[in-house]
């Protein structure tokens, strides 16, 4: 007697669907989780850069509405000006530009008033002289805003 099993075994392969939407959902997920972290970082500066960055916002708003005032006059600057800013940690705003108008005159200005960096808000007192006369003395300027 001859006897002999014979064992076959028959394997089904295994499908990849059920792999690929996982896998979908985990680049997904993981593109999410990139994406707000890296928000987080470019937005979450401290107060003292917060405040770095109102300076500059300053420093062009009151450049800017010195260069009107002397464009207002018909005049020029012979060179950049030279501007200065400060807020301080209660909020307080200090700003100054000085330069030479190309008719030799002078030119001052300041800023002097408060700023929310948070809020994004800034008003102060802007006074420009020229030559040694008061030009411009005008309260409740924007001064984060150009002119």
């Amino acid at each position: 007697m001859n006897n002999t099993t014979t064992n076959t075994v028959t394997s089904t392969p295994k499908s990849n669907t059920n792999t690929r939407p996982a896998r979908s959902h985990r680049r997904r997920n993981l593109l999410v989780a990139a994406s707000v972290l890296a928000a987080l970082a470019f937005s979450s500066c401290s107060a003292a850069q917060r405040r770095e960055l109102g300076e500059i916002d300053v420093n062009d708003s009151l450049a800017s509405h010195v260069n009107r005032a002397v464009n207002d006059r018909s005049l020029a600057m012979t060179d950049s000006l030279d501007c200065t800013s400060t807020i301080t940690v209660d909020s307080h705003i200090s700003a100054s530009c000085v330069g030479i108008a190309d008719s030799g005159q002078a030119v001052a200005a300041s800023f002097s008033g408060t700023a929310d960096v948070d809020a994004e808000t800034c008003t102060a007192v802007l006074v420009v002289d020229i030559g040694g006369h008061r030009i411009i003395d005008q309260p409740y300027v924007q001064c984060f805003d150009t002119a």
